[in-house]
């Protein structure tokens, strides 16, 4: 058990040195004279749309987290059938979580991106 949540423990840490690689090549990339954007520069339904998605991203990576942590209780379960059920049972609901994510979103956008059509 020890042995496995070291595992665990160094592939996290693999991952997270691989994350922080990628985003600090990202920040390398930012062009420094390139001026900040005001994101609330739209009408009402833009903004609106802009705030939901936000939302509904952020919800996306909890959703991912939720994954990620049934996918460890299902690997440090050691043959434990109440520790495998949990882990089956979060991947299960985290999966519905993503699908009504992901029709809200398309709901969401397609609603507005209707009355925008008419709007004009």
């Amino acid at each position: 058990m020890k042995n496995q949540i070291k595992q665990a423990i160094n592939a996290m840490t693999v991952y997270g040195v691989m994350a922080l690689s990628v985003v600090s090549a990202k920040a390398a990339l930012i062009d420094p004279n390139d001026q900040p954007t005001d994101v609330m520069s739209g009408d009402f339904r833009t903004n609106v749309v802009s705030i939901i998605n936000y939302i509904l991203g952020f919800l996306g990576l909890i959703t991912v987290a939720f994954i990620i942590y049934a996918g460890f209780l299902m690997v440090t379960a050691g043959g434990e059938d109440e520790a495998l059920g949990k882990g089956k049972k979060i991947i299960t609901w985290a999966g519905v979580g993503i699908i009504v994510i992901l029709l809200s979103y398309g709901i969401v956008n397609v609603i507005i991106g209707a009355g925008n059509n008419a709007a004009t």
